[in-house]
């Protein structure tokens, strides 16, 4: 008949061995989910080279009694793989932008979450091919808050690529409000 205190000897080497099991099981899991590149994720390349000019907008006086106004950024891709273009997406509703590639144009998107022209569908992308550029058109509606949306404004604009140092943009456009 065992006593307690060997039961205890016998049960200390086994709890620690299955708790050094775990942690092992658990450094390799995350050391090598962690240690794989962001590429393998998204599709990310060294190859597509994202440029934008410029990355902060200034539309200057904006007057509500001109209604919408319409400004661009370039999007140029400096690499030698087309540059995808995901997840397009405006900061408020106030906001929309359309990505135009040659002939091609997506269509309008805004603000996550909101009807209208919400964000781009998970399944939208659009390429700009090597050595090309692409224009990034934005609308501000300067009466989408009202009279009351007078002065200065601040929106922000942002995407997904597959440059694989830039997955991940924002680009700002921002201006004065004026009735």
């Amino acid at each position: 008949m065992k006593t307690k205190q060997s039961v205890r000897k016998s049960f200390v080497p086994i709890v620690t061995f299955v708790l050094f099991i775990f942690l092992l099981g658990a450094m390799i899991f995350f050391g090598l989910r962690n240690a794989r590149p962001a590429s393998d994720a998204v599709g990310a390349t060294q190859d597509a080279v994202v440029q934008i000019e410029p990355e902060m907008l200034d539309m200057g006086t904006v007057r509500q009694s001109e209604g919408i106004a319409e400004r661009s950024f370039t999007i140029e891709n400096k690499g030698a793989a087309p540059l995808r273009i995901s997840s397009l997406q405006t900061s408020c509703m106030c906001t929309s932008v359309q990505l135009v590639v040659g002939e091609e144009k997506s269509q309008r998107f805004g603000m996550a979450g909101h009807g209208g022209s919400s964000a781009a569908p998970r399944s939208w992308s659009m390429e700009i091919p090597p050595g090309t550029q692409g224009e990034l058109k934005v609308f501000y509606d300067p009466n989408a808050h009202g009279p009351s949306g007078v002065g200065p404004v601040e929106r922000i604009i942002t995407f997904n690529t597959n440059d694989i140092a830039h997955q991940n943009v924002e680009v700002r456009i921002r201006g004065i409000v004026t009735p």
